[in-house]
């Protein structure tokens, strides 16, 4: 009596089946492969929760962001603002008639700026009270009113106190 299965079997048999062997065993073993690796892999393929998201640090985001546009774009350079120095400033209140006007002091010499002026290569944004704002493309610079060189409080003007211009009858 034969215990062995493969003895039992015409010689035609056992070669397919001994052939039919070796290709499931491959496939049983690259599967296996390919699972171990999905398994250890996992946790570095998966979608990071929403949770671990908002914990990011901003300052980092932000590093990064930067880092890929030096990367992608090159290094931008902030451009340079003109140095100014606001000597005195006349803002009219909401729905005044006549715009705002700031006297600064710009290369050596004193001039009065209007909305929409520009000064070298920037432009007046805004004139408010506390200063003006001057805007080259996405880049703004405030200039604060001087206070020392107008002697205190004494460049600060609202519309309210000053007649219109123009109006003379």
């Amino acid at each position: 009596m034969n215990l062995y299965f493969f003895d039992t079997l015409s010689p035609r048999l056992a070669r397919g089946a001994a052939a039919l062997a070796l290709p499931a065993a491959r496939a049983l073993i690259l599967m296996a492969c390919i699972g171990w690796t999905g398994w250890r892999l996992h946790p570095l393929l998966a979608n990071q929760p929403a949770s671990s998201l908002r914990d990011a640090q901003p300052d980092l985001v932000a590093d990064a962001a930067q880092a890929a546009n030096r990367h992608w774009f090159g290094v931008e350079t902030p451009p340079v603002a003109p140095q100014l120095t606001v000597l005195g400033v006349f803002a009219p209140g909401q729905g005044a008639r006549q715009p705002g006007f700031a006297i600064a002091r710009h290369d050596g010499g004193d001039s009065a700026l209007l909305t929409g002026q520009r000064v070298g290569d920037w432009q007046v944004m805004t004139i408010a009270p506390e200063g003006l704002t001057l805007a080259l493309g996405r880049a703004r610079q405030f200039y604060p009113l001087n206070r020392a060189a107008t002697g205190g409080a004494a460049g600060v003007s609202s519309g309210a106190e000053a007649p219109p211009l123009g109006d003379d009858e």
